[in-house]
């Protein structure tokens, strides 16, 4: 019986009209498309293909740009780099807020938009009929 870990994992692609950021990525890390596809051994051209959304990667070519890039989990590629966190944050904020009682969580949105930076107005009240 063969060992299932070592069992080569199935070719999965991911479709070109996903979210792509690839290209943000690869800048963030400061490389450039040349040092990308010859740490990938791949062309210069197909790094561009795959930032254009044009050709699809595959899970373990993400996986492996993941490496690349200096991402921490391969889902990120698919986030802009300065929105990594969002979903970690929001998660965090549900889960104090779900902890809260009406008058709890009230208080602390409203500390939380009187602190908020200016460029993020904060929503205006709900109309509660």
């Amino acid at each position: 019986m063969g060992d299932f870990f070592a069992m080569p994992k199935p070719r999965m692609e991911v479709p070109p009209s996903a979210p792509n950021h690839l290209r943000a990525w690869r800048q963030r890390a400061g490389l450039s498309l040349v040092e990308v596809a010859e740490r990938e051994g791949v062309s210069h051209s197909a790094v561009q293909r795959w930032e254009m959304g044009i050709a699809p990667v595959t899970l373990q070519r993400l996986e492996t740009l993941a490496r690349t890039l200096g991402v921490q989990h391969t889902f990120q590629l698919l986030l802009p780099p300065d929105e990594i966190d969002a979903p970690g944050q929001l998660w965090r904020h549900w889960l104090l807020l779900r902890r809260m009682n009406a008058a709890e969580a009230a208080a602390w949105l409203a500390f939380g938009e009187r602190i908020a930076p200016p460029e993020i107005p904060p929503d205006p009240a709900p109309d509660v009929a």
